[in-house]
């Protein structure tokens, strides 16, 4: 972790925020969830669920996909997996979502090698302890499995999103990812943000 970096933790009282109308003129949950890729019976991760901005739309596609695939909702907030659950059954996935309490230094409290996907949207800045966290990742991912990270952009702007001090660049996460041992690509998905997919294996 850099001496420039301050971690924040996003608070709960105000998670009306994580579902406004300027979020989703910035951040349409339709780029990510297509960039996925899942099919019927894919197992995703989302840490940092909050209150399903991500994962409720990803649960529907596999909802109609009709297979096994379902969603576990990674947060530290008991308050935001609440949240969760009500919106997941008001969706009508209730059956797809599972919310799930994280420790706040990032352990997942899930198997060896039992996600397809994982995402993390807008909370890298938050976490306590980066490099567990990536170990963790390796840890939890099939040996095909992915990771994509979307975080804002360290360079700006900043009428939207965490103040400068408390962004992480993506050039030191992508360096962090690679030394956990993942393959790294930059995908172009949000003007403000940037994303990364990091992979357990190069491409076969």
């Amino acid at each position: 972790m850099t001496s420039e970096h301050r971690p924040h933790r996003f608070s709960p009282e105000k998670m009306a925020r994580l579902d406004s109308l300027q979020r989703r003129s910035i951040q349409p949950p339709g780029p990510l969830v297509e960039a996925l890729g899942v099919g019927a019976d894919t197992v995703v991760g989302d840490l940092g669920v909050g209150t399903g901005y991500f994962a409720i739309p990803i649960a529907l596609v596999l909802k109609r996909l009709s297979g096994v695939g379902r969603v576990i909702g990674l947060d530290v907030a008991p308050a935001m997996l609440e949240e969760l659950d009500a919106r997941a059954v008001a969706a009508g996935v209730g059956d797809r979502i599972q919310g799930t309490r994280v420790s706040g230094d990032g352990d997942m409290p899930l198997p060896d090698h039992h996600l397809d996907r994982l995402i993390s949207v807008n909370s890298v800045h938050e976490l306590d302890d980066r490099p567990l966290v990536w170990r963790e990742l390796a840890r939890v991912l099939r040996p095909d499995g992915q990771a994509w990270l979307v975080d804002w952009r360290h360079r700006g702007p900043f009428d939207v999103g965490p103040p400068a001090d408390h962004r992480v660049p993506s050039a030191i996460v992508a360096a962090e990812l690679r030394g956990a041992g993942f393959r790294v690509d930059a995908v172009d998905l949000y003007s403000t943000l940037y994303t990364l997919r990091a992979r357990r294996t190069p491409p076969g």
